[in-house]
Formats: structure tokens, sequence, C-alpha cells
């Protein structure tokens, strides 16, 4: 299997079974332009083939629990997948079923599809999900950092 090289801020390897050290690092950057950040993220049941829908929440949201934002009023990040630990690229699932679509969601009404990057998931334990995430769009829409998923249902 060949080495993976990321240049995240930090230079992150990996080779074979080593572990990939990722920055332990706030989840900010810009969503529309404009400086966002993440500290709360739900999952919701999307599918009977047990995928969740993911929203990284943005910090400006209303009240401090995360299930109580099914409908987000902020900007936010969703993805759609089944939960598992391990490292997956960002894009379109119609190229490649194990990539995951990452969207923007600059407000209510819009949404736009991450072309670049990857997410780590490195613990699911009882109700929460525990990960990193770099989603690059653009210089107007880019994404990195830690996150914790609680499961809401």
């Amino acid at each position: 299997m060949a080495c993976l090289l990321l240049v995240v801020g930090y230079t992150l390897t990996g080779c074979g079974n080593d572990e990939i050290q990722l920055p332990n690092k706030k989840l900010e950057g810009k969503i529309n332009g404009l400086e966002w950040s993440s500290d709360k993220a739900n999952a919701y049941t999307f599918s009977t083939d047990f995928k969740y829908e993911v929203k990284l929440l943005s910090e400006d949201e209303p009240g401090s629990d995360p299930c109580s934002a099914p409908s987000p009023s902020k900007p936010f990040l969703s993805a759609v997948f089944k939960p598992s630990e391990g490292s997956f690229s960002l894009g379109s699932a119609l190229v490649d079923p194990n990539q995951v679509v990452v969207r923007i969601h600059p407000n209510t009404s819009s949404e736009l599809i991450v072309t670049n990057g990857f997410m780590e998931i490195y613990l699911i334990d009882n109700a929460q999900m525990f990960g990193y995430i770099q989603a690059i769009l653009d210089d107007d829409n880019t994404v990195e950092g830690s996150f914790e998923v609680s499961f809401c249902n």
C-alpha cells in the first residue's frame, strides 16, 4: 500500500498500519468568505442501511445541546455516511462509493459540495463519534479541525 503524505499545517504521514498523527485543532475556517467555527455536531438516522446525516454546527448555533438543532439556522457542514472508524476522502460518491460527500450550507436555502479533503473517524464510543476533517472547496469555503458528534437517535 502506498504511503500517504498530507500537509495540513503539520505534516501527517502514514504507511501500512502506522497511525496518522492529527493536530489537536478546533474545527474552524471560512464559509462563504466569513469566519466560521464549530464546537458541536449531531447525527440523525438517515436511512435503513445504517447511514446517518452528520451536521457540524456553528458555534453561533443557539443552545449547548447539539441534538436540539436538527435543522440548523446558522451555516453548517453536513455529510451522509455509515459511521465507521477509518480514513475517507471527500468528493463525489458517484465516482467512488468509498468517498464521503460533504456539503457546506452557507444558509438554510443553499449548499455547496466539497471537492477536496479528507475525514478521519478515529473513535466511535456509545453515543459519540470523534474525528478530524479537512474540507476544501475554494478560498472562501474551507474548514479544518477536530469534531465530536452526538448520535441523537
